[in-house]
């Protein structure tokens, strides 16, 4: 009996430009198709609507997306950041790794260098996978991650202009995980930050930690970091030591300081 099951439905994001016509129809396209699935890019459908809540459509509806980072096109990173905010199944490719933009470098990328063949066998595989393992994040370890919720002191040791050091003492609440990703807030009795709360989000691979802060939009207005970034690494005794990098919005400087994360309670 003929299998009637819809195949698995890709939607493929990717500069607007010749030379990625070849890329296209010679390796995603053939992947796809020799993995089970079927793709199309937005140029080749038909609609009346506005083409980019056309794009919305197909991102929402899809199985999969592919997309490639190639030459930092800003459409492509805003498309597959919507296909990120939906929790959608992404495979992104580039030619070229120093492409790859900051936030998305700890995503597995196919780094196919302008080879077709390369691209066409390495899709096809990730393709496979995802069809084959539907709830697996992609290119992760699934099991063994550390059960990182709870409450944690977080450490800021800043270096002042006479070359001393000022510590500056955090609590980061961890208050939800789902794998290596994990979500919560941050509360400082800091003086000067008495109160202050940021969200963060982030993600644990392989004994490393990254976190992605910001604070609430009833703290932007003061003298205080408008976002940032934390860099984790787990040492054995189970503190987590590394460096976090700070922006402040009034005056666009950029901060680094070392930085040391302890846990407190679960």
């Amino acid at each position: 009996m003929e299998n009637t099951t819809p195949k698995p439905y890709i939607f493929v994001v990717m500069p607007f430009a010749k030379e990625f016509d070849e890329i296209y129809e010679s390796a995603i396209k053939p992947a796809c198709e020799n993995a089970g699935a079927y793709c199309e890019r937005v140029d080749e459908q038909i609609f009346e609507e506005d083409i980019l809540d056309w794009i919305y459509i197909q991102i929402s509806k899809s199985d999969i997306i592919v997309g490639d980072m190639s030459q930092r096109n800003s459409n492509v990173f805003y498309e597959i950041g919507y296909a990120h905010a939906l929790n959608k199944r992404v495979i992104l490719l580039t030619q070229n790794a120093n492409d790859i933009p900051f936030d998305l470098k700890h995503r597995p990328h196919i780094i196919y260098e302008g080879k077709t063949s390369l691209l066409k066998e390495q899709l096809e595989k990730r393709i496979r996978y995802c069809i084959d393992n539907p709830n697996d994040p992609l290119g992760a370890k699934i099991h063994g991650f550390p059960q990182l919720q709870g409450r944690w002191e977080s450490i800021w040791h800043i270096q002042k202009e006479d070359g001393s050091i000022n510590k500056h003492t955090e609590t980061l609440y961890i208050d939800k995980q789902d794998g290596n990703r994990i979500k919560g807030y941050i509360t400082s009795d800091e003086p000067d930050q008495v109160g202050l709360v940021c969200n963060f989000e982030g993600f644990y691979n392989e004994g490393f930690l990254q976190l992605l802060w910001y604070p609430a939009p009833e703290v932007r207005s003061r003298d205080i970091i408008d976002y940032g970034c934390y860099f984790f690494k787990h040492e054995p005794d189970g503190t987590y030591h590394g460096y976090a990098l700070g922006y402040y919005w009034n005056t666009a400087r950029i901060d680094t300081y070392k930085h040391v994360l302890t846990r407190i309670s679960e």
